[in-house]
């Protein structure tokens, strides 16, 4: 009579404990890239909210611009010629707590890839957005869009903004300026 065999051979174990290991080693790999891809996304995720809100505190910005007159008695809306690098104006601003409204100078510049503000209440410059190639501003007077270069006469009705990012294309956003028809 033969005997039966009680348990596993060694080669048995062996393939079971190599295919155990080919799992181990997948499973691995897969949660890597989970993680990688979930760490990307996140970086996006804190992109595009750094997007939104510069591009919401330029809104604000442009939405509530103070004209001011020169020298020669023209109106501008801006305090110097807008070259595409920089801009200076002055803006309506609400605090918070008092909720009232007060007169304040913005300037904004793009250096390096990165969109900085300063404002008279805050004189360093805070970077507002990054991954930067360009931007630009259009205005819209007497029924057409106008590049703006150089200085900005009164009284446009709305403006465009334009962001473009270096990974996430290019944005526009129209602004329509209060108490212009």
């Amino acid at each position: 009579m033969r005997q039966t065999q009680k348990g596993f051979t060694l080669l048995e174990v062996l393939v079971s404990i190599a295919v155990a290991a080919v799992l181990l080693v997948s499973a691995i790999f897969i949660l890597r890239g989970l993680n990688s891809g979930s760490q990307r996304l996140r970086l996006q995720q804190q992109h595009i909210t750094m997007l939104l809100t510069g591009m919401q505190q330029m809104h604000q910005d442009l939405a509530n611009l103070v004209p001011f007159k020169r020298a020669g008695g023209n109106l501008l809306l801006f305090a110097e010629p807008l070259d595409g690098s920089q801009l200076r104006a002055l803006t309506f601003s609400s605090l918070q707590p008092s909720y009232r409204t007060s007169i304040v100078r913005i300037a904004w510049r793009l250096q390096n890839g990165v969109i900085y503000r300063q404002t008279s209440l805050a004189p360093q410059w805070q970077a507002i957005l990054t991954g930067v190639q360009g931007w630009s501003l259009r205005f819209y007077q007497q029924g057409s869009w106008q590049n703006a270069t150089g200085w900005q006469p009164l009284p446009p009705s709305a403006i465009e903004l334009t962001v473009t990012l270096s990974d996430l294309g290019t944005y526009q956003r129209l602004i329509l300026l209060r108490g212009r028809p």
